[in-house]
């Protein structure tokens, strides 16, 4: 099966920090983007985010930061340190 894609996928590994924005339950965590693509990426997070919810995402090299929003729920048991 072809998937129709605006932009192809790329493994990749960024540090990042990701930081609720708005309404939802609050955090903030350091963590790594898995996959990245023209127009988002792949973000492993040990809390939840409900489809939609903003989020500043800081590239914490760079230290550039955009607004994104969650897509998907899920958990994962992956380890991630805090935000200081």
């Amino acid at each position: 099966m072809v998937e129709n894609r605006r932009s192809q996928r790329i493994d990749l590994s960024v540090s990042v920090r990701p930081e609720t924005q708005t309404e939802g339950p609050q955090f903030c965590e350091s963590t790594k983007t898995l996959v990245v693509s023209a127009h988002g990426a792949l973000v492993a997070l040990k809390d939840m985010v409900a489809p939609k919810q903003k989020l500043l995402l800081q590239n914490t090299v760079s230290e550039t930061a955009r607004v994104s929003r969650g897509l998907r729920e899920s958990r994962t048991d992956w380890d991630r340190d805090g935000c200081s």
